[in-house]
């Protein structure tokens, strides 16, 4: 089930690139926001986990679309000399979501059991959604003949094959961490503890988000990603070695 919504963003990511091509950005974004919200207001009416494996694939397709809708909108609005700057502070708030809302969700799962998670997931969303509707994303010239949806130059750029696998590997690491480190503490008996992984995750996002994105507008891009590689290694080497 977790690995659904992953394998569902996946599979869409690149249509998702090529609508956010072929419409406006904001109505599109918009929209995918509240189907989004609807696909997460599904678990708390659930019956089955066949369903509740429908509305988690379902979720993650619109979390692909509204995603890329959301990064090319962000980028759209900042400026060109700042642009390292303004991804890494649009990066802070997707990181601080991402890593507290694991924290917040173990704490509520605690408290209140599944029921009360799923309706706060689903109103954070809405909030989400509203939130969209103030976003300044003025209107753009619309491509005349946009071509097929899904061709070859959509799907793969051999310039990008290298750094992409590079990405890959290192998400693939944190995907697996953060997915299941929760389980990891309740093997140990560190229930309470969880929630500070996620604590420490969000403060190292925080500040390497800001740290890389005023280094990248002084032209330090390889510097940033190599530093970055090596405090990667070097923290699952310390996780790795901790493990007992």
């Amino acid at each position: 089930l977790v690995a659904l919504y992953t394998i569902a963003a996946l599979l869409v990511r690149p249509v998702s690139g090529a609508l956010v091509d072929r419409f406006q950005r904001k109505p599109l974004l918009v929209l995918c926001t509240f189907l989004f919200s609807l696909a997460c207001s599904g678990y708390i009416v659930v019956a089955n986990i066949l369903v509740f494996a429908i509305f988690r694939f379902v979720h993650g397709v619109f979390f692909s679309i509204s995603s890329t809708s959301m990064n090319t909108v962000a980028i759209d609005n900042i400026p060109p000399g700042k642009l390292g700057t303004g991804i890494g502070l649009f990066g802070v708030i997707i990181s601080l979501s991402m890593a507290l809302a694991p924290m917040v969700g173990i704490m509520l799962m605690n408290a209140r059991g599944a029921q009360a998670t799923f309706i706060a997931a689903t109103a954070f969303a809405l909030l989400s959604c509203l939130l969209t509707l103030l976003i300044s994303a003025p209107g753009r010239e619309l491509p005349k003949d946009p071509g097929p949806l899904l061709k070859p130059g959509n799907l793969f750029v051999r310039a990008g094959l290298c750094p992409a696998f590079g990405y890959l590997m290192t998400i693939f690491g944190y995907g697996l961490t953060s997915n299941y480190i929760s389980l990891f503490a309740y093997e140990r008996g560190l229930e309470a503890s969880a929630g500070t992984f996620f604590l420490f995750l969000s403060a190292g996002m925080v500040l390497s988000r800001l740290f890389a994105g005023l280094l990248l507008d002084k032209g330090y891009l390889g510097q940033v990603i190599m530093l970055g590689q090596v405090l990667v290694v070097a923290s699952f080497s310390y996780m790795l070695a901790g493990q007992g």
